[in-house]
């Protein structure tokens, strides 16, 4: 299957818990590495992602779900967006980067 920039600019991008948190703006590849990643523009600003963890159609899906571990007690299921951990309080940093 061969996807083109113009085929994905625009597209709605969805997270894993069909959550939507942007929209292709652009897909670039390196030239170095050969990797092909989509340019996404989010809430929080551009993000690239890698085309090998998205699956492409009438819209984009992540394969990831963009949820964090917290450090100190393990719990699995922290937003993306969260300042402390919801289950036991502990501050985290800034959300990371999908991808």
């Amino acid at each position: 299957m061969e996807i083109t920039a113009s085929s994905v600019i625009g597209k709605p991008v969805y997270n894993a818990l069909a959550i939507r948190v942007g929209e292709v703006r652009d897909l670039v590849l390196n030239p170095s590495t050969g990797e092909a990643s989509l340019v996404v523009a989010t809430k929080e600003g551009e993000q690239r992602i890698p085309v090998v963890k998205a699956v492409i159609g009438e819209i984009v899906l992540l394969l990831e779900h963009g949820l964090r571990k917290c450090p100190s007690c393990g719990y699995e299921r922290v937003p993306p967006d969260a300042s402390y951990c919801p289950r036991c309080g502990h501050p985290l940093a800034p959300p990371f980067e999908v991808g």
